[in-house]
C-alpha cells in the first residue's frame, strides 16, 4: 500500500507524469489525516510474509536475498508502507514524524525522492525514526532529465547521505538507480 503525504516536488522532469499529466492542485497531507489513515492499518504477520515468501519463491524461482528488480517487487514493495506518489517525500515537513509513527506500530516503510532534495538533517531525523530503505533515482552522466549538471549536483549529496548513514550506523537500506 501507499499513502501520498504530498504530491509537491520542485522538479519538472521530462520523464515524469507528474510533470505532463498532473492537474491536481499541490498539497500536503495534514497530520491528523495521515494519523486517521495509520491507525487502521496492522502490518503483516509473521507467518502472512512466510505463506508471501514461499508463493514467491515457488510461483516465479526468485529468491529473497537476490539482488535485482524483480526480488524489489516481490520482497520490498509488498511488505512496506510505500510513502511516496507524485511528490517527494523530503518536501513534507512531516515525513520524519509520519516514519516514527509507521515504525512504533510495526509498519516498515520506503519512499523514493530526489536527490537534489537531500536535507541531511531531515535525512538523519527520518533514519533515526526508523525508515526501512530509501531509493535515490540519479541520472547517468550522459542523462539530462532532470537537468544538465544533475549528476554533478546529485552524486556528491548521496555521498554525503552514505557518510552519515555510516556514521550513524543507521538500518535504513539505500537503493541507488540509475536513469
Amino acid at each position: 500500500f501507499g499513502i501520498e503525504t504530498t504530491n509537491a516536488c520542485n522538479m519538472t522532469c521530462k520523464h515524469c507524469p507528474r510533470t505532463t499529466l498532473m492537474m491536481r492542485p499541490v498539497k500536503t497531507m495534514s497530520a491528523d489525516v495521515f494519523g486517521d489513515i495509520v491507525y487502521q492499518l496492522t502490518p503483516h504477520s509473521p507467518e502472512l510474509w512466510a505463506e508471501w515468501v514461499a508463493f514467491a519463491e515457488k510461483n516465479y524461482g526468485i529468491p529473497q536475498d537476490e539482488q535485482s528488480e524483480n526480488a524489489f517487487f516481490l520482497y520490498i514493495l509488498p511488505r512496506v508502507l510505500v510513502l511516496h506518489g507524485y511528490g517527494d517525500p523530503l518536501l513534507d515537513p512531516h515525513i520524519p514524524d509520519y516514519v516514527k509513527l509507521l515504525t512504533d506500530r510495526g509498519i516498515p516503510t520506503y519512499f523514493s525522492c530526489n536527490p537534489a532534495n537531500i536535507n541531511l538533517v531531515k535525512i538523519a531525523n527520518t533514519f533515526e525514526n526508523g525508515l526501512t530503505y530509501i531509493k535515490y533515482s540519479i541520472d547517468s552522466l550522459s542523462s539530462s532529465v532532470r537537468g544538465k549538471d544533475a549528476f554533478k549536483r546529485d552524486y556528491p549529496q548521496i555521498m554525503r547521505v552514505l557518510e552519515m548513514k555510516a556514521k550513524h550506523n543507521y538500518a535504513t537500506q539505500i537503493i541507488i538507480t540509475m536513469i
